[in-house]
């Protein structure tokens, strides 16, 4: 009987303690899901038609000047240079996007999963802590690639749009001067 005593209360202690446990974890998995719901705000806040929109844009235009680089004098050459000096940025963002929105819900499946699995006691406290510190580096990186290519995003965005009659008259001018080059020949 006494051994009895001994089991029940070491029986109990046992389940608190994995009930106590399986608390935190859910807890931590919860800041996660936080996390992860800031991540997304801050992506979904992007223009991303605007973003491809304009990207598209600088891309034809240039590609329309080229055909006369060795033509440009510095004074055109500045204007269309200053009108895009956000090509850099805009590469990068068009280039991550895709990246970012498979990375985010990849993160969203992978945490509801988690918390599901730590629900139900089914993971381990070492693979949970493994798989918690690998989804919270992917996105606390998600986090640092929103802050640094996409920051002033929406703004560099207008800025640019404003930009376009100086460009456009530009193109214009370049494409008379290459039909007329080409009536001419």
């Amino acid at each position: 009987m006494n051994l009895k005593a001994l089991f029940i209360p070491l029986v109990l202690s046992l389940v608190f303690s994995c009930k106590n446990n399986r608390e935190e974890e859910v807890k931590k998995v919860d800041e996660l899901i936080v996390l992860l719901e800031h991540t997304e705000n801050k992506f979904n806040e992007i223009d991303s038609l605007g973003l491809f929109s304009v990207y598209t844009k600088m891309i034809t235009d240039l590609k329309d000047v080229h055909y006369f680089t060795d033509t440009l004098d510095s004074e055109t050459f500045d204007k269309i240079t200053n009108a895009y000096h956000h090509l850099s940025t805009f590469t990068a963002a068009t280039q991550s996007f895709p990246l970012l929105k498979s990375e985010l819900i990849h993160s969203k499946k992978q945490l509801n999963n988690l918390k599901q699995d730590v629900g139900f006691g089914l993971i381990e406290t070492a693979k949970f802590y493994a798989i918690y510190k690998e989804e919270q580096g992917i996105l606390l990186n998600l986090n640092e690639v929103l802050d640094s290519t996409f920051a002033k995003i929406n703004s560099k965005l207008i800025e640019t749009e404003n930009n376009y009659p100086t460009v456009d008259s530009i193109v214009l001018h370049f494409k008379q001067l290459k039909e007329t080059n080409s009536v001419n020949q």
